[in-house]
């Protein structure tokens, strides 16, 4: 038993890109567009997201820009004798939506259904503005939460201390092997002094000595 669905926009699967391109200008109503859209369709397909049927206007799953808009208001008048016709892409959404009658809207005309169409696509894109929007506002609010996150703050200033713990171990590390150095240096040279003094000592001595030797001859 088919299941029915009363109050339901057909406009499922409108181009609204190919309609706004081939209608004559001026025909279209965004105002009407939107009161139309809110009456016949907003309880079954919502602005870029499904409800009972797939989102308006341009996620509804099928190629927009190769749908013959002759095709969207025939579907849109009487979807079942589409369907009762083996029309294929009528058969596949109605199988894909489970089965699911959409109403015939026969009372709709051509510009109305321009002008659901004009107005869900300019709903969808201020839609997709605000989510934008709202996505780089939660990225900059959970970046600002992580900067002032306690543990992250822990972390932070325990990687600092350890780097300066280690720059300071290095520092001192060199200092003391300079030190050393220095200390080995000095000692060395105090070491060359004394023996060089103590050479001197006895070289005096021994010219001493020879001299008094001179002497007593």
């Amino acid at each position: 038993m088919k299941q029915k669905i009363f109050g339901c926009s057909v406009l499922l699967f409108v181009p609204i890109l190919i309609f706004a391109q081939k209608s004559v200008p001026g025909a279209i109503d965004i105002r009407k567009g939107e009161m139309l859209y809110k009456e016949n369709c907003a309880a079954c397909h919502g602005i870029n997201k499904k409800i009972l049927g797939p989102a308006l206007p341009a996620k509804a799953g099928l190629a927009m820009d190769k749908i013959d808009p002759t095709w969207i208001l025939k579907w849109v008048r009487n979807s079942q004798a589409l369907i009762r016709n083996h029309d294929t892409t009528a058969t596949r959404l109605y199988k894909e939506y489970n089965k699911i009658d959409m109403p015939s809207f026969p009372q709709l005309t051509t510009e109305d259904i321009h002008s659901i169409g004009a107005y869900t696509l300019k709903e969808s894109k201020r839609l997709d503005s605000l989510q934008k929007i709202k996505d780089i506002q939660h990225a900059v609010i959970a970046a600002t939460k992580d900067a002032a996150d306690p543990v992250n703050i822990r972390s932070y200033f325990t990687m600092t201390h350890l780097i300066i713990f280690i720059m300071t171990m290095l520092v001192l590390f060199t200092l003391v092997v300079i030190l050393n150095a220095f200390n080995i240096i000095t000692f060395q040279l105090r070491k060359d002094e004394t023996e060089l003094r103590t050479l001197r000592a006895l070289n005096e001595e021994h010219k001493s000595k020879k001299n008094h030797g001179r002497h007593n001859l």
